[in-house]
């Protein structure tokens, strides 16, 4: 979220008190001067509907209601995403192909390799495009990419190296979503979009830092969650 403000004077403008977790567009109308300031430091944040962003103490004090929150975002140096205040559906299977690589989603079978993948978004978009409808509401990427956030933007399956990112701050993100009302995160396991080869696609442990090649991507005990762009 981008806020306006306009200020008299450069000296006003020097003077205002910025919220960190805030873009502003400032305009010194002494001088027409358009200032554009989008630092906005990393860390774990609640979404409002309206895309701007507020930390657990200025949500907890300021009275919102729990449909007010969009999900809980995250702002690091390799990725930045908002996860969605509940699971999807029943548990699911990652493709309805458990006999060929998917061409165009990133693949590996090295733990450290699937650990720099950030393209969950990407992955999505090729996993979703070759479910199509054939399946319906089957598969993991096929769910999250139809799954609509509270302001109307779609999901994606989040790749392993999101979901490290998240596993690292997820005690925050534990209290966050806690705190706007969201679904815990109590599944062992989780689909992410990177997968392993033609059979296999990795998961990953919310409790723990667990990465898993080890399991059949047409297997239906893994749930899922998605995340969205920030």
């Amino acid at each position: 979220m981008v806020y306006l403000k306009k200020f008299a004077t450069e000296e006003e403008y020097n003077s205002f008190k910025r919220n960190p977790v805030k873009k502003y567009v400032s305009l010194i109308s002494a001088t027409g001067e358009v200032k554009y300031d989008e630092s906005v430091p990393n860390g774990i944040y609640i979404n409002h509907i309206d895309g701007s962003l507020y930390t657990y103490d200025e949500w907890s004090s300021g009275g919102f209601a729990a449909d007010q929150a969009n999900g809980v975002a995250v702002l690091a140096p390799e990725c930045s995403f908002i996860i969605s205040k509940q699971y999807l559906g029943q548990y699911n299977a990652w493709s309805a192909d458990t006999s060929n690589i998917i061409s165009g989603v990133f693949t590996t079978e090295s733990s450290d390799a699937a650990k720099a993948d950030y393209s969950g978004l990407a992955n999505t978009a090729i996993l979703a495009a070759v479910e199509g409808n054939s399946v319906a509401n089957a598969c993991a990427a096929y769910d999250c990419a139809n799954y609509e956030f509270p302001n109307g933007v779609k999901g994606y399956l989040p790749s392993v190296g999101e979901w490290m990112t998240a596993i690292a701050h997820k005690d925050e993100i534990d209290a966050a979503m806690s705190l706007i009302g969201g679904v815990a995160f109590d599944a062992k396991y989780l689909w992410s979009s990177t997968q392993v080869n033609a059979e296999k696609a990795w998961i990953v442990a919310w409790g723990g830092i667990l990465v898993s090649m080890n399991k059949s991507r047409g297997g239906n005990l893994i749930k899922t969650r998605a995340f969205a762009a920030l």
